[in-house]
């Protein structure tokens, strides 16, 4: 879609080429299994679905009634700076103990 409106939704690409990157790396640790894996996946997983979010957010946020009075570059930013808290603490009740 970004491809097509390549003018006014180029960062929709990078956000997705990001997200997408993610996920793989999410997907390749579940599939390989290497040491530490679970962090990685939770991490790809969890940053992945950051990526959609935040994609979803910024090119929504004008058609939601009480969102649309806050500025557009706080969705840029919120889904990161709630999501990551969460990445860490899920990370850290999965991980190893050693």
């Amino acid at each position: 879609m970004s491809i097509l409106h390549w003018e006014k939704s180029q960062y929709l690409f990078y956000i997705a080429l990001f997200s997408y990157g993610l996920a793989l790396l999410g997907y390749a640790a579940g599939k390989k299994k290497w040491k530490n894996w679970l962090s990685s996946h939770i991490g790809g997983m969890l940053g992945s679905y950051i990526g959609i979010v935040t994609a979803t957010l910024v090119v929504n946020v004008h058609r939601i009634p009480l969102l649309n009075e806050f500025p557009v570059l706080l969705f840029w930013f919120l889904p990161t700076i709630i999501g990551t808290p969460l990445i860490f603490m899920v990370g850290r009740k999965y991980s190893p103990t050693n």
